[in-house]
């Protein structure tokens, strides 16, 4: 009899833990931006980096804004669609772009502060630079000036004229020295102006943030009015990624949910997935997508995803049993029809291109 494969089951310990799914998640942020064009890049990144994320969060960013603010054109937009980073959604409003899941929101704000830190270190490095040029200069000054002040003092003993040049050299050196504090009290004048500019950059953005979120409750609450609760909740959960701490937008995005009925529906489906998942492997696949359907309300996120990861593990496992058993009749050569019949129960679980490949050779050697 053939050895059967060793169940395996996938856990974040097989993943290598927290670091390694980490590691895997910023590997594949890395990777994908690395095959893109190198000149489109640095757009590319700033478009997710600085566009899609605000105060660690993903946002929503309407249509068009990502080629009028950050440059993406629609050959660069579909490359980044295609690599599954960034996801399409239609609000009443229209068409705006997001981060496709919250696990890719940390490897990219990682990406995004080694790129903010070698970009200050760079401009550090220019900074440094500048001023040991202009130190060497007014070093290069200050000698000459020695030098010419030693030659004119000397040359004052052998003869009144070299006094003179003396003299001269000197108050050229004095020219030196306050030029180079001139140019000190300009580069002091420079660093003053550039903290002012951060200060009120910092200011500014604050001010746009806070007018952003009394935007997005206004225009949530008019819908709250006109009894669309469905759109006044996705408006009040942007409004929570603006400021996640403001009460008002949670107790109104509890109140909207409730009246769209979401809570009711959400319950419903988690009681629906828990009796299938409890009838044991043939039903895990419709627990897995009444899980989903919940989740998709967006009503309690932290629960659907936790129902979601426990059920992956059963499937998993569910999956490796299917497809030995396929196996085992597809190699015994007169078992097509229940190899066939197990492949194509496996295919529901997970889409994988070798059971396919099964599935294909069964149909032939049924059709021989």
């Amino acid at each position: 009899m053939p050895t059967k494969t060793p169940d395996i089951v996938i856990t974040p310990d097989y993943l290598g833990g927290k670091d390694g799914i980490a590691a895997i998640l910023n590997g594949y942020y890395e990777r994908e931006i690395g095959r893109l064009p190198e000149e489109r890049q640095s757009v590319a990144r700033r478009f997710i980096e600085e566009g899609l994320i605000v105060n660690g969060k993903r946002v929503g960013l309407a249509e068009g804004l990502e080629k009028s603010q950050f440059g993406v054109d629609e050959q660069l937009l579909k490359q980044l669609l295609d690599s599954r980073f960034i996801r399409t959604e239609s609000i009443h409003l229209g068409k705006i772009y997001e981060v496709s899941h919250d696990t890719l929101v940390e490897p990219i704000l990682r990406s995004f502060e080694k790129r903010r830190i070698r970009e200050e270190e760079i401009c550090t490095q220019q900074r440094l630079e500048e001023e040991r040029a202009k130190r060497r200069e007014a070093e290069k000054r200050r000698q000459r000036a020695k030098w010419l002040a030693v030659a004119g003092f000397t040359l004052f003993f052998i003869a009144l004229i070299a006094g003179i040049l003396a003299y001269r050299a000197w108050r050229a050196a004095e020219r030196s020295r306050l030029e180079a504090e001139a140019a000190k009290t300009m580069a002091q004048s420079e660093q003053n102006k550039a903290v002012m500019a951060l200060t009120q950059l910092k200011q500014e953005t604050l001010q746009r943030e806070e007018a952003q979120f009394k935007e997005v409750m206004e225009r949530a609450k008019s819908l709250l009015l006109k009894s669309d609760y469905v759109s006044a909740a996705h408006e009040f959960r942007l409004a929570l990624s603006l400021r996640p701490a403001a009460q008002e937008a949670q107790s109104q995005l509890n109140f909207a949910l409730q009246k769209a009925g979401v809570k009711s529906k959400y319950e419903q489906l988690i009681r629906s997935g828990d009796a299938l998942a409890g009838q044991g492997n043939p039903s895990l696949v419709s627990a897995r997508e009444k899980y989903r359907q919940a989740w998709a309300l967006h009503y309690n996120d932290s629960e659907a995803k936790s129902k979601l990861t426990g059920l992956e593990g059963r499937l998993d496992k569910y999956f490796i049993e299917l497809t030995n058993k396929a196996d085992i009749f597809f190699r015994a050569g007169n078992g097509y029809q229940e190899a066939l019949e197990f492949y194509q129960i496996a295919l529901e679980i997970k889409n994988d291109p070798a059971v396919q490949e099964q599935i294909r050779r069964c149909q032939e050697k049924l059709n021989q």
